[in-house]
């Protein structure tokens, strides 16, 4: 039996046509929106209705770029588009309780970029305004729908590999060199909470857990630009036979080419990803040589697309989304757990208990 065969169209799959009829409204137009959403909205078929920005020249130009007929002058202007049913709230953590505040009083729909919120108590605020007014909130989690860590997803589903009982993974990036993005520069969290979430998130997708306590550190490179953490390790304990590894870096040497690793360990074998667009699965029926797939799409801008489409699947179903930003509390939570243990040098455990849903 080949596992891998199917791979391509389980992380990759069409839409339903009713999705595509939905209008979005973006709120923000920096990079990310016009590299990574807007192309993605734009290759899968979905409607973006209208953009707005403080920067009325940027918003313009994004919509120049991308064929976005509406650029609204105000956020005020773009709630009151009757066509407009979800917002996508691209902008950095300040300044967002307004927007989620606005919007959900305007009745739309919201889904914030990556993380939620700077912290599980700040989200759980943010949470609690969409629910007072009955709003689907979700959170741009597009790392679950990333080639290799969706396929991945899977693969443990499908049991392949057993019950898992080692997870290891690594990231070489350069962000300190190259990215001249103020507001990230200036975080006081930046690997473990505007990176690193995307390897917690996949942690919990993977594991349907949060680890029972958390080892992290985090040191720095000489003379990094970076006010925040850019050289991390994590390590997560959930029982005595299930552990978990983040290694990270966006402070390498620029020579060294970015490259992403990581491997699950499962009972009855193991799957191993060397970069984001190479999958192996290992077990007794493939034996040593393995069986491997190789990928025809990209995270970027794919894995962009499906955040948006389950949300407006969700609203349209009228169902709970699985990137729900309810649900994403507790990872929030243990991320805030792994900044107090690298403050103290001592393992913690995450407070979960205020944020795991009934």
């Amino acid at each position: 039996m080949n596992v891998v065969e199917h791979l391509e169209s389980v992380v990759h799959f069409p839409l339903d046509a009713s999705v595509k009829e939905v209008g979005i409204g973006i709120v923000g137009t920096g990079r990310i929106v016009d590299e990574k959403h807007c192309p993605a909205y734009r290759k899968a078929g979905l409607r973006i209705q209208g953009v707005t920005d403080l920067r009325i020249e940027q918003a313009e130009n994004v919509a120049a770029k991308h064929g976005i007929e509406t650029v609204h002058h105000s956020l005020e202007s773009l709630l009151a588009d009757p066509d407009i049913h979800i917002i996508d709230c691209a902008i950095p953590n300040e300044g967002r309780l307004d927007i989620i505040t606005a919007a959900a009083e305007a009745g739309k729909h919201i889904l914030v970029h990556k993380p939620l919120a700077y912290t599980a108590e700040e989200g759980a605020a943010f949470v609690a305004v969409t629910e007072k007014h009955g709003v689907h909130f979700a959170v741009n989690q597009n790392a679950r729908w990333a080639p290799t860590y969706g396929a991945a997803t899977h693969l443990l589903q499908s049991g392949v590999i057993g019950d898992p009982y080692w997870i290891h993974h690594q990231l070489f990036s350069g962000f300190d060199w190259f990215n001249t993005n103020s507001w990230h520069r200036e975080m006081d969290r930046f690997q473990m909470h505007q990176y690193g979430i995307h390897h917690f998130d996949i942690l919990a997708v993977w594991l349907g857990r949060q680890p029972s306590r958390v080892y992290a550190e985090a040191t720095r490179r000489p003379d990094q630009r970076y006010k925040g953490d850019m050289l991390t390790s994590v390590s997560c304990r959930y029982t005595d036979e299930l552990q978990a590894y983040l290694q990270e870096t966006n402070a390498l040497h620029p020579l060294r080419p970015w490259a992403t690793h990581f491997e699950i360990h499962g009972t009855q074998g193991c799957i191993v990803s060397e970069n984001l667009d190479r999958i192996s699965v290992y077990n007794d029926e493939t034996g040593p040589e393995g069986q491997h797939h190789t990928f025809g799409i990209r995270w970027f801008p794919d894995a962009f697309i499906y955040p948006m489409a389950e949300l407006i699947s969700a609203v349209l179903e009228d169902r709970v989304c699985p990137h729900s930003a309810a649900s994403t509390l507790p990872t929030l939570a243990t991320v805030d757990a792994a900044y107090a243990s690298a403050a103290t040098g001592l393992p913690v455990a995450p407070n979960l208990e205020p944020w795991i849903l009934s």
